[in-house]
């Protein structure tokens, strides 16, 4: 239980900092999503301490072997937070954001196989809030990359956002 814990306080304090930063606060659909990024994070890590408080080590044991791994890898990419561009934290927010359906996937799988229905709904709140998330920071991502590459150098290709855009449409609905 403590690793998942973990993992919702690093999503919180990095994605927290990144609202800070100048291109976030101008970019209103960005910061939109991260702020629910955050907000969806802090109900779920209040929900989580509280089953923690109540169950003691029994349930985060099992949690803590299944879970382990991501949180160190979260801690890790966001320890790596700098002056990047744009499209490189979005990239970051959408990696933690996948592991964090996938870890909250095992959760629900674990809380559920040993009958913990508390644990459960707080895994099942997290398979659930992230998709959207995930689309919409997906959504984002081309249009970022091409702007980032914009401020450096004319763009050969005008058409790339919307040429990557369409591919992963295609994809996510195949």
């Amino acid at each position: 239980m403590n690793d998942v814990i973990s993992m919702e306080r690093d999503i919180i304090q990095a994605v927290s900092e990144q609202l800070e930063d100048e291109r976030v606060i101008a970019n209103l659909e960005l910061r939109r999503w991260l702020k629910q990024m955050i907000a969806e994070s802090a109900d779920r890590l209040d929900c989580l301490k509280l089953v923690a408080e109540e169950e003691g080590a029994s349930l985060g044991v099992a949690v803590k072997e299944a879970t382990g791994v991501v949180a160190g890898t979260l801690s890790q990419m966001f320890g790596k937070l700098r002056d990047h561009p744009l499209a490189n934290m979005v990239r970051d927010d959408l990696i933690a954001m996948n592991l964090t359906e996938t870890n909250y996937s095992m959760l629900y799988t674990l809380a559920l196989a040993v009958g913990h229905s508390k644990c459960a709904d707080i895994a099942f709140n997290g398979v659930e809030s992230a998709p959207p998330i995930i689309l919409a920071l997906t959504e984002m991502l081309p249009g970022l990359v091409t702007s980032d590459l914009a401020l450096e150098a004319p763009l050969v290709n005008p058409e790339a956002e919307a040429t990557v855009l369409a591919a992963v449409h295609d994809a996510w609905n195949a």
